[in-house]
């Protein structure tokens, strides 16, 4: 039942009656025992929703079955800006749900409106619930994931070619970097969820591009997944649900058997015996590797490329080579029958600083960097609209966008920077081979952000497209490098 009506004055007592159609006992088992747990700590924790029908079920399911956890939950809302007053009238029903129930609700609007392929959209939520996640220090974020979509996925990633673990996802509990998700519904079918929202009179937003085929999720979602359902002999997605359990368990089995063999494959310099690691098969060594790399990479390797980065160790040992560069600045070498890791010029690397209001920080070498607030006049206003500024030495920011201090450090992979005037976000990385930079001035140039690890500047490009100054500002922020 998608409206866009106003929310009922019972919404409370709805919720409870939906509670009675999916309680607890019917959500996924693994999910179960940390709500139980968080109920008795202090941390907040957070609820994803968009507004649909699932997003809405899971936050008043939670919000219901848990009311010791009600002070503790934050909203999240994401609005990609896609269909324009659609979109806003999605965080505004949001909103109003969590005014309803006396939530907190943080919403974030994307500032690339122009990228919709399905990837580009996933990464901004993810860029959102991490900076809300390590500000706000929530334990997990709740999605409203369901059945249904673990059968979209499967179909999805099938032509793709995926291992066990890629066949497993969505899963119930999953860490992607400093974020914990937890599915509770994933036991539920979206059949049974729209059930219970519309035999209780529940309002939601219905997202008219989901009726559309122009993603390949909702191609399979309305062509393929019901002629499959159609064509079975038994009930499909009840089937999927055990087959996934099934390749979970399997999944836990292969990380046990590899943490063994990973021991017996490292030394005391915590290199891995060639040798040794060659005895166990591939799918076994893939996951060695993964996990040796995991516990060694201090941070220079994304979680999310540990698998790729394992696989291409795998190909190099197949190889003459002596050195495989995984990242920015680090690499695996090969030498004396063992596999070590190392950095590249780990001297250079800029460690995580405040950057003071009053005084200087210096770099190895004869650089500093400087930051002061200071008022904008009109003749400094106009240096700096028309270009008057050497973006390599010096930049001015709102004090708005670093309300909280401002903050230096190396790049780090997967950084993305939207500087002043360029076309959308990109990777900091991309940006500074396009500028045809050398690896050590990449590595030298430190990256000022603000309290959120958002990038507010660096050294050779203009400030960040947010942090722009405007001439009814009077306090601005100047930071200088150099030396």
């Amino acid at each position: 039942m998608s409206t866009t009506l106003g929310l009922p004055d019972d919404l409370v007592e709805r919720a409870k009656h939906l509670l009675t159609f999916h309680p607890p006992t019917s959500w996924c088992a693994e999910v179960r025992p940390e709500l139980e747990l968080v109920q008795d700590e202090n941390q907040k924790i957070g609820v994803a929703c968009s507004g649909g029908a699932d997003s809405v079920s899971a936050l008043l399911l939670i919000f219901t079955a848990y009311p010791k956890l009600r002070k503790r939950i934050w909203v999240l809302h994401f609005n990609h800006r896609l269909r324009q007053e659609d979109s806003d009238l999605d965080e505004s029903f949001v909103r109003s749900i969590a005014s309803k129930l006396n939530l907190a609700f943080i919403p974030e609007r994307s500032q690339d409106s122009q990228k919709t392929d399905e990837g580009s959209l996933r990464d901004q939520r993810l860029r959102f619930f991490e900076k809300v996640t390590l500000k706000e220090g929530l334990k997990f974020i709740i999605q409203g994931h369901h059945l249904s979509d673990i059968a979209e996925s499967l179909l999805w990633r099938i032509p793709r070619g995926v291992s066990v673990d890629g066949l497993i996802s969505p899963s119930p509990v999953s860490q992607v970097g400093a974020i914990r998700f937890l599915r509770p519904l994933l036991s539920l079918t979206k059949a049974s969820i729209l059930d219970g929202m519309q035999k209780c009179n529940i309002p939601w937003r219905e997202d008219c591009s989901n009726s559309e085929h122009d993603y390949l999720r909702n191609r399979m979602r309305h062509t393929v997944l019901p002629l499959w359902e159609k064509a079975c002999d038994r009930d499909l997605l009840n089937g999927i649900s055990k087959t996934v359990q099934c390749l979970r368990d399997e999944s836990s089995a292969l990380d046990y058997h590899a943490e063994v063999a990973l021991h017996s494959c490292l030394d005391h310099t915590q290199s891995l015996k060639i040798e040794q690691l060659n005895h166990f098969p591939s799918a076994t060594q893939i996951r060695l590797l993964r996990k040796w790399l995991d516990s060694i990479q201090a941070g220079f390797i994304d979680k999310p490329f540990l698998t790729s980065k394992a696989e291409l160790v795998k190909d190099f040992l197949l190889t003459d080579a002596r050195s495989l560069q995984i990242g920015d600045c680090c690499w695996v070498k090969r030498c004396d029958r063992r596999l070590s890791f190392e950095l590249l010029n780990p001297t250079q690397l800029i460690p995580l600083s405040a950057v003071p209001l009053t005084g200087k920080i210096y770099f190895p070498g004869k650089s500093s960097s400087t930051a002061r607030e200071i008022c904008l006049s009109e003749g400094l206003f106009n240096e700096i609209v028309h270009g008057h500024v050497d973006p390599a030495k010096e930049a001015y920011i709102s004090s708005k966008a670093a309300s909280a201090g401002v903050f230096l450090r190396s790049r780090t992979l997967g950084d993305k920077f939207h500087p002043l005037g360029a076309l959308g976000g990109k990777k900091l990385s991309d940006r500074m081979i396009d500028q045809k930079w050398s690896q050590q001035k990449k590595d030298e140039t430190p990256v000022f952000i603000n309290n959120t690890e958002n990038i507010v500047w660096v050294p050779g490009f203009p400030p960040a497209e947010f942090a722009k100054i405007k001439k009814g500002n009077q306090r601005v922020i100047r930071l200088t490098y150099g030396s």
